[in-house]
């Protein structure tokens, strides 16, 4: 009887697939029917074991269906959450453990949904207050760069105007020192001319003095000329006897007469000279007037000169504390200069962290969502970005299916809708931009990519292909960065 059942066995071909499934049945109904040949016969039993064996093979068929048909929407449903597909929720009806898992499967769908929401949210929240902060940083570290720049060149004109003044409170010192000198000078020279005056005062006093002796010569001289007079008078009566007198009363007499001319004419030269003298002594007590007030004005051009001098020193002191807290200031300023380029630094960074993040949950398809808008205007990032990421939606169905892909098209980087924009406004537009030559090598590197995998389909290498989508695969890292890259530009620019 069992040879009769391993018979049976090896005479009967299932698929491979459902193999696992029907021969435990199968098995079951021989034995079955062994059991039954030998309580009511051999036909009977073989009858039985027929029944037997085609309700096996029906319930067996439709349990493999039943099976696989979960195996596939499991596996579907997983596939379009793999990639990013979170917005249709997973439709499961029934009791049986697929239907279980598939509900499980929704409800981390849900919760993945809500927390790709949440960090989309955040993301963009990030990337602008990022952008803020990045944008503010770069322009106070402009400013704090423009006030370092003008510090120097304040700290430059103090220490040059420091070096004008020190030279100028030494030359003010020195003329101070020579207006010192020009006073000690005019002292002395008012004290000469007070001499001077003195002097001629003395002269004066002595020019009157002469003056009065004149006088008492001429009144000598005129006596003399009376007595003279008289003399020769008396000669005349005395008669012969009388006139050796009167040759005597006669010189005498004439002697008078030239000795009061001579006093008439020293009393008009010793007048004329008391005139000079006076006038002289006039001038001399003016001349020392303005010797005494130019005395007086260097002494105070002294003191001026003094005061200039202390204030020169003391300016050049206060100009040399200012160039040093210039200087401290400078230094300060430097070091913010440095402190701001760093958190302009880390700001760029965290910018672009925000950004890919942003990136990341761009991958996402959410129920309901808003699309931002674009940067740049007239053009939808969005739209191919979704244009981009279907490729491993188009390629995977491609190996379901079977069919053949159009490689020479895929490969080509100038026939999609972003190539033709990039080859031709954005080229003219963008050309020379650093993020617009990361996009053409990006987008150039997905579609060789891409058409890598598509050469895999058409040789029939299915397995190869799909692997080839699988993440962390050239493929899916080529996605992320072209998908990296529009993000960016929807959100910065170029």
């Amino acid at each position: 009887m069992f040879s009769l059942t391993k018979q049976l066995m090896l005479g009967l071909r299932f698929p491979a697939k459902m193999s696992l499934t029907l021969a435990p049945m199968v098995l079951l109904a021989a034995w079955l029917a062994a059991q039954a040949s030998t309580v009511v016969g051999a036909p009977l039993a073989w009858g039985s074991f027929g029944l037997g064996l085609t309700l096996s093979a029906y319930l067996g068929i439709s349990f493999h269906r039943s099976v696989l048909g979960g195996v596939k929407a499991l596996r579907r449903h997983m596939i379009n959450i793999s990639m990013g597909e979170l917005r249709n929720d997973i439709q499961a009806q029934g009791k049986d453990e697929f239907t279980r898992l598939l509900r499980e499967l929704n409800n981390m769908q849900i919760g993945l949904r809500e927390t790709v929401v949440l960090v989309q949210s955040s993301s963009s929240e990030v990337v602008q207050s990022s952008s803020e902060i990045a944008g503010g940083a770069q322009d106070l570290s402009s400013r704090v760069e423009s006030a370092a720049a003008a510090l120097e060149e304040l700290a430059a004109a103090l220490d040059q105007s420091s070096s004008v003044t020190a030279h100028t409170a030494e030359s003010v010192a020195k003329a101070s020192e020579l207006a010192l000198n020009n006073a000690v000078v005019a002292q002395r020279g008012g004290q000469v001319m007070e001499d001077v005056v003195s002097t001629m005062e003395h002269i004066q006093v002595s020019s009157s003095k002469i003056n009065d002796i004149i006088g008492v010569i001429d009144g000598i001289a005129f006596q003399t000329n009376i007595l003279a007079l008289n003399a020769a008078v008396e000669a005349a009566r005395a008669g012969e006897q009388g006139r050796g007198f009167a040759v005597v009363a006669g010189e005498v007499r004439s002697l008078a007469q030239r000795s009061a001319t001579a006093a008439r004419e020293i009393k008009g030269l010793i007048s004329t000279s008391v005139g000079e003298i006076n006038h002289g002594v006039e001038v001399v007590r003016g001349a020392g007037n303005e010797m005494q007030e130019i005395v007086t004005n260097a002494d105070h051009v002294r003191q001026l000169m003094e005061e200039v001098a202390r204030a020169a020193r003391e300016q050049s002191q206060g100009i040399a504390q200012i160039g040093m807290a210039i200087q401290g200031l400078d230094q300060s300023t430097q070091a913010n200069a440095s402190l701001v380029e760093e958190t302009a630094a880390a700001a760029s960074s965290q910018q672009a962290a925000a950004i890919r993040m942003a990136a990341m949950v761009d991958e996402f398809r959410l129920p309901g969502e808003t699309r931002s808008s674009s940067k740049v205007e007239g053009l939808d990032m969005d739209a191919f970005i979704d244009a981009h990421r279907q490729w491993k939606v188009k390629l995977r169905e491609a190996i379901e299916n079977h069919e053949s892909v159009d490689t020479e098209t895929l490969k080509r980087d100038d026939c999609c809708a972003l190539g033709q924009w990039i080859y031709g406004d954005g080229k003219r537009r963008f050309g020379g931009s650093p993020s617009f030559v990361d996009l053409l090598s990006q987008h150039r590197d997905f579609h060789q990519v891409a058409g890598g995998v598509a050469v895999m389909i058409n040789a029939r290498r299915f397995s190869d292909a799909e692997d080839a989508l699988a993440p962390g695969t050239p493929f899916s890292n080529a996605t992320r960065n072209v998908v990296h890259v529009l993000s960016t530009v929807k959100r910065v620019g170029f």
